[in-house]
């Protein structure tokens, strides 16, 4: 039986062929505790920018503050929230460009295209990802509308998800 995360085991494969043997070694290293781990991909517009994070947000959600609707460029920002040790840049980590927010926040955008990228948390150590540059779908879908006492007074919030007028307590 190979080594890994069990999933010769799950399918009753004692034996395989040798050039099946790397592929199971491959499977064996994206495993966490005989458990699949989904990797989310994400990328700027032009591909500069390339990163990748675990299917694990802790939260997410909509965010209509006016600074975010900004840096969208949109009527809100659409974010999920991760501990910024589970960010992995793995192409163009020198085409990240921040900007300093505030005391608390560090807005990152492409260099080359200007997509909006994510922000990282300084006081609590998380990255706040914007949705829309994942290649993949997470797991887990927003889940309120924050900041809704200074959204953009054109849009309408019409999908019944709570919303805060500003960060829930």
């Amino acid at each position: 039986m190979l080594p890994g995360c069990g999933f010769a085991r799950l399918l009753g494969v004692s034996r395989l062929r040798p050039f099946r043997v790397r592929y199971w070694l491959l499977l064996s290293r994206i495993c966490k505790g005989g458990v699949m781990e989904k990797t989310l991909r994400g990328r700027c517009l032009c591909g500069a920018v390339e990163y990748q994070v675990p299917d694990a947000l802790e939260y997410a959600g909509y965010c209509h503050c006016s600074e975010c609707r900004r840096f969208s460029g949109s009527a809100f920002s659409a974010f999920g929230g991760i501990a910024e040790g589970n960010l992995r840049v793995v192409k163009g980590e020198r085409h990240i460009t921040s900007y300093r927010k505030s005391e608390d926040s560090l807005m990152c955008f492409c260099s080359v295209c200007g997509s909006s990228l994510f922000s990282r948390k300084l006081k609590t150590g998380m990255v706040h990802l914007r949705l829309g540059t994942l290649v993949d779908t997470p797991s887990m879908q927003p889940q309120a509308h924050l900041f809704t006492g200074s959204k953009a007074s054109w849009y309408q919030i019409e999908d019944g998800l709570p919303r805060f007028d500003t960060l829930p307590s």
